[in-house]
């Protein structure tokens, strides 16, 4: 797994990527903007090599690398988190969805391959949570607020039986970089999911307004403190005002 630093190289000596593609007319803004990110999957020489001369760096300060991967991957089960949508009046004034608690289940992977032992692959079992009810609507934006929980929520020995070995890969196999490009990759994944499948009940008519989803990552017991019932999503829809 490699990552660039450019984002923690302009912080450190307090460099505005508009500053940086004005001294640097060869790149652009957005491919500044896109490297810093860790967005692209190829990254040119020509750039690495003008940015590593423009900072006064080698290439190796340039770059953070640890030799595995890591994936998230949202469990295929999730479907049945979204049952239970009623359907709505398409010429309504406005339509709300009230989301109820629930959870779904995210994979991560730590994987790696080397030429003695071959592919190895090691799992990590999360939940995503909503523990509270959210109501959304057609007319405002809303924030969704998730926690990301180490364990199954049905199954009470998987956090123990994972704990150890989870805190050790988080907190010394990985940098804090690399945290971060861990905790993006989770969110991406979570969003897509969520949006498709909510979009895809509410139907392409109704603009689905969510602005942001947050994430709490506590890594805590998935098991403990799940008092919600059944989950499910209800639509709502709201008559013209006259």
């Amino acid at each position: 797994m490699i990552r660039n630093r450019l984002k923690e190289l302009l912080a450190e000596r307090n460099l505005r990527i508009s500053r940086v593609a004005a001294d640097i007319p060869n790149l652009s803004r957005n491919t500044i903007t896109t490297t810093s990110q860790n967005e692209g999957k190829m990254l040119q020489l020509e750039t690495i090599n003008t940015l590593c001369q423009y900072l006064n760096i080698e290439p190796n300060d340039f770059f953070e690398y640890l030799p595995f991967d890591v994936e998230a991957v949202v469990s295929t089960d999730h479907e049945t988190v979204f049952d239970g949508l009623k359907d709505y009046n398409k010429n309504a004034y406005s339509v709300s969805a009230k989301i109820y608690p629930f959870d779904f289940d995210l994979y991560l992977f730590k994987k790696r391959i080397n030429e003695s032992s071959g592919s190895i692959k090691k799992t990590f079992d999360l939940v995503v949570r909503l523990d509270h009810e959210v109501e959304l609507s057609s007319k405002h934006p809303n924030i969704i607020k998730f926690e990301v929980l180490l364990g199954h929520a049905d199954d009470k020995k998987s956090y123990e039986k994972q704990k150890d070995e989870f805190y050790d890969f988080w907190n010394k196999q990985l940098t804090p970089g690399f945290q971060q490009f861990v905790k993006k990759e989770i969110m991406e994944q979570c969003h897509d999911t969520f949006s498709k499948y909510v979009k895809k009940q509410l139907d392409t008519f109704f603009e689905f307004k969510f602005r942001k989803l947050q994430f709490t990552f506590t890594f805590e017991d998935a098991f403990l403190n799940k008092d919600f019932s059944t989950p499910r999503i209800r639509l709502q829809s709201e008559d013209l005002p006259f």
